[in-house]
């Protein structure tokens, strides 16, 4: 599909909002999730991540991941914010700084966003997965934290996650991006749109994954220098890798078991063996809700996963040194259930075998 023109400047709703740093005192501040110093203790905690809220995006109710990036979008050494979707809850930051938001129009059903420089021209961009419009929209930033209107991209069916990466080599930010569709018609497919290098994108090509894929990650998973796929599909209780020849044209994805329900994967190293290994929230019961970790063996082929108990309902996984020990640990968010379970899960690494 060719992209779509810009749509109209009056365009109001949906929106994405952007919360620029700025230092003119204490204030409250309501968003999806908070990453950075926020209450000025010199370094970014967990407690900075803990003003997480849960929240459901689109008319469908159902949880959605995060997709929360925060970047530095206008330069101006602030660690800014990124947020959209329809708040349930409202929390209070205290002794933080005040973000005032400005609003961009994108496509039907936001679901989640990443950051690149898409143009390079130094400056971050935005992507944005529209699951109603089955659309992606990129808005270039026009070096000060303003956007320009977005332009759209056509994709597969309900996009619901994407990520930013040099899949063709080229030096160039391309797209990868889940296609979920809309329940009851669920897709199966993950769409790559590559980069002509000044933030423009060839139409999409789709490569086959298992049902509903939820999530999508990029990294070199089998060591060759390319950055591979991995995907977490939904309703298939497994996770799709697809290798890159190196070109930015994928292999069939082979797909590894892990618990049920997977809506989010994350790629590191956790073990140290200098190897990417993948990390999956598995948000359905039936197996007790758990993170899956599969252990590369170095050829971006898996072992079986580990399975590890976490709080109810988990959407999202991240991974980063939490403990300053040199090793990658995971945080895991729990979206509730029952009305009740909101938490975010802390496991360290030396957990994992």
């Amino acid at each position: 599909m060719e992209s779509i023109a810009n749509k109209s400047s009056a365009r109001k709703l949906p929106l994405i909002v952007v919360l620029l740093a700025s230092a003119i005192g204490a204030s409250s501040v309501s968003a999806q999730c908070v990453h950075g110093d926020l209450d000025g203790s010199g370094g970014v905690t967990l407690p900075d991540y803990a003003a997480f809220v849960d929240c459901t995006t689109g008319p469908h109710g159902d949880p959605a991941p995060p997709g929360c990036a925060p970047v530095d979008f206008d330069a101006d050494t602030d660690v800014d914010l990124l947020d959209f979707g329809t708040f349930q809850r409202v929390f209070g930051v205290t002794h933080g700084m005040l973000f005032p938001n400005r609003e961009f129009g994108v496509g039907d059903g936001p679901r989640s966003v990443a950051v690149g420089d898409l143009n390079g021209d130094g400056n971050l961009d935005l992507a944005v997965a529209n699951r109603s419009s089955d659309n992606i929209s990129v808005l270039l930033n026009r070096g000060n934290g303003i956007f320009g209107d977005d332009v759209l991209y056509g994709v597969g069916d309900g996009p619901t996650s994407l990520s930013v990466g040099d899949l063709d080599g080229d030096g160039d930010l391309d797209i990868a991006a889940t296609n979920t569709g809309i329940p009851p018609d669920f897709s199966d497919s993950v769409s790559v749109l590559l980069n002509h290098g000044d933030g423009t994108f060839a139409d999409h090509v789709t490569y086959g994954v298992e049902v509903a894929p939820r999530s999508v990650a990029v990294g070199d998973l089998d060591g060759d220098g390319d950055l591979d796929l991995a995907v977490a599909n939904e309703s298939s209780g497994n996770v799709s890798v697809l290798l890159n020849y190196g070109d930015g044209t994928f292999a069939v994805g082979v797909s590894h078991g892990v618990g049920d329900e997977p809506s989010s994967v994350a790629i590191g190293d956790l073990d140290g063996d200098g190897y990417l290994d993948l990390a999956v929230a598995n948000s359905g019961y039936p197996d007790g809700y758990t993170v899956s970790v599969l252990l590369n063996s170095g050829d971006g082929t898996f072992a079986d996963d580990l399975l590890y108990g976490v709080g109810p309902n988990p959407t999202s996984v991240a991974i980063g040194d939490l403990d300053g020990d040199g090793d990658l640990d995971l945080a895991v968010v729990n979206s509730g259930a029952f009305g009740g379970g909101y938490s975010v899960s802390v496991l360290l690494s030396g957990c994992v075998p």
